[in-house]
C-alpha cells in the first residue's frame, strides 16, 4: 500500500486516535485530581487535629 490509500488510513486513524486518548486522559486526570483533593482534606484534617493536640499539651504544661 503506497500512496494515496497510506493517506487515507493515516487520516482515519488521527480522528479515531484522539477520540479515544483525550477522553481517557481527561479522565485519567480527573481521578487523579479528586484523589489528590481527599488526600489533601485528610492530610489537613489531620494536621488541625495534631495542633489542636499540641496546644492542648502546650497549656497543660504551662500550667493554665
Amino acid at each position: 500500500m503506497n500512496g494515496l490509500p497510506d493517506v487515507i488510513v493515516g487520516l482515519w486513524f488521527i480522528p479515531v486516535t484522539l477520540f479515544i486518548l483525550i477522553p481517557l486522559a481527561m479522565l485519567f486526570c480527573w481521578g487523579i485530581g479528586r484523589l489528590v483533593k481527599r488526600l489533601m482534606v485528610i492530610f489537613r484534617a489531620e494536621e488541625k487535629k495534631s495542633a489542636q493536640g499540641a496546644d492542648a499539651h502546650y497549656l497543660a504544661n504551662a500550667g493554665a
